[in-house]
């Protein structure tokens, strides 16, 4: 009982450790934020606009201008969508300083990317706990060996 009880506790201790992080990463600080509606007035990028696995973007630059004037430079870093010079978006901006501003879409993309690498981390934590359980508890002689062969060969003669 004493070998499977901490690989157990040690698999349930990861996964509560994997839905913790997964409800604590959200995006909803920004849900009193004010919405409003931006225009692109300048796109960068830094690489090319291919896909990801080809070499493509990696960040994208937005210069853009809203609420009567304000101007702000929005960083999206391994975003892909495309936006083009005039573009509107709908943005949400802090209500006590209106030079924090952030893209709705990005935040849940990277909520997103967060929570499907804890998943991915944790799963293969899960794995190696597992694996080293094989290793440490498993069968010494788990397969044939030299002399299971000769007693094969002998009850056949």
């Amino acid at each position: 009982m004493k070998k499977i009880l901490m690989p157990v506790l040690l698999i349930i201790i990861e996964v509560v450790v994997c839905v913790m992080i997964c409800i604590i990463v959200d995006n909803k600080s920004y849900d009193e934020w004010e919405e409003t509606t931006a225009v692109v007035s300048r796109v960068s990028f830094v690489g090319n606009r291919g896909g990801f696995r080809s070499g493509g973007t990696s960040c994208i630059f937005l210069s853009l201008s809203y609420l009567d004037g304000m101007h702000k430079v929005l960083l999206l870093d391994n975003y892909k969508e495309d936006f083009n010079k005039g573009d509107k978006l709908t943005i949400k901006v802090n209500n006590h300083n209106a030079n924090d501003i952030i893209y709705p879409k990005y935040e849940s993309y990277k909520v997103f990317v967060r929570r499907r690498n804890s998943i991915i981390v944790t799963t293969l934590l899960i794995a190696a706990t597992a694996w080293c359980y094989k290793l440490k508890y498993g069968k010494k002689n788990s397969g044939l060996d030299v002399k299971s062969l000769l007693d094969i060969l002998k009850e056949i003669k």
